[in-house]
């Protein structure tokens, strides 16, 4: 897939997590996703993202996930789907 098909792929997917977020919720929702492979190699290791909020407002969500899961306060919740990769 090239670079342009994969950002058009996230942008219907983007539009498609919020239509459910906000169904199953019951109002919009801010959320972000984060595309990586787990086996990276040399041109293919790049982290893609998709998110409906402002980039400075994901940046800052983000930085206060990380910050709760390196100081070992938060346990983040894990749906395995592939149960040869943590």
């Amino acid at each position: 897939m090239t670079q342009k098909e994969t950002e058009e792929f996230l942008k219907t997917l983007a539009g498609a997590v919020g239509d459910i977020l906000e169904e199953a919720i019951g109002e919009r929702t801010g959320f972000a996703l984060l595309i990586f492979p787990f086996n990276p190699q040399e041109g293919k290791d790049r982290v893609n993202y998709i998110s409906n909020a402002k980039r400075e407002d994901m940046i800052e969500a983000l930085r206060s996930t990380l910050l709760r899961w390196e100081s070992g306060t938060d346990d983040p919740v894990t749906g395995k789907i592939n149960p040869t990769h943590n």
